[in-house]
């Protein structure tokens, strides 16, 4: 499969030179071979090619160039370069931001995509800062009670709970579980959207016996004599 789009992208260079988006696709394509093969750095040097060729055409505001960054800070994650990673979805979020503005689905979803990377970093602070970022764009699109407005609750008091803001995680899984009420009474979907929705609320329910055990725990620590 490599050797083939290797093969490829002589083709396109010799066809339409090396600045033209055919080549910058070719590349993309030598790229993802490279990550189903796991071979990282080849994968990087490829994505690096066709970004420079795309923003060299069209400038760096396009939709395209959000997804090669973001598709490329999952190379660099995977590498354990975790700033490159970093400094990728940042960019992708930006170049979102510039295309739609501060409340489209989509820099919400680049929002979400950047916290979640820090939670897998166990940079909680800055997940918080991001996920509450990605609540607010879900919450003026969707309005408080929608799924994905409920899911971002639960992301945002999943942070908390990592740097023991107890009370302010039990609030958020409070709103979590609230919305998910409110959606299995209300809710006339197929019998596996309503699983769903349960097996959500059983979730979020658990985790709030948990956050309440711990804080219930703290407070019973600092009253000892």
């Amino acid at each position: 499969m490599i050797e083939y789009n290797l093969e490829a992208v002589d083709i396109q260079k010799h066809i339409y030179g090396e600045k033209n988006l055919k080549t910058a696709v070719s590349y993309h394509n030598i790229a993802y071979a490279y990550n189903d093969c796991r071979n990282y750095e080849k994968a990087v040097e490829y994505y690096l090619k066709a970004i420079d060729i795309e923003t060299s055409i069209n400038g760096e505001t396009q939709d395209s160039v959000a997804i090669s960054y973001a598709t490329l800070a999952t190379t660099y994650e995977n590498l354990g370069q975790n700033e490159a990673a970093i400094e990728c979805r940042l960019k992708a979020t930006e170049i979102k931001r510039s295309i739609y503005g501060k409340t489209h689905l989509d820099v919400a979803n680049a929002y979400q995509c950047l916290a979640n990377l820090h939670d897998r970093l166990r940079n909680y602070e800055k997940a918080i800062d991001y996920h509450s970022k990605a609540l607010n764009i879900y919450r003026f699109i969707h309005g408080d009670k929608h799924e994905e407005t409920a899911k971002s609750c639960r992301l945002v008091a999943f942070a908390l709970q990592m740097v023991k803001d107890y009370q302010k995680a039990i609030k958020y899984n409070q709103k979590a579980r609230d919305v998910y009420n409110f959606l299995l009474r209300t809710n006339s979907s197929s019998s596996e959207k309503m699983t769903s929705l349960q097996d959500q609320l059983v979730q979020v329910n658990q985790r709030l016996r948990d956050c309440q055990k711990t804080l219930d725990s703290h407070v019973e620590t600092r009253n000892l004599p």
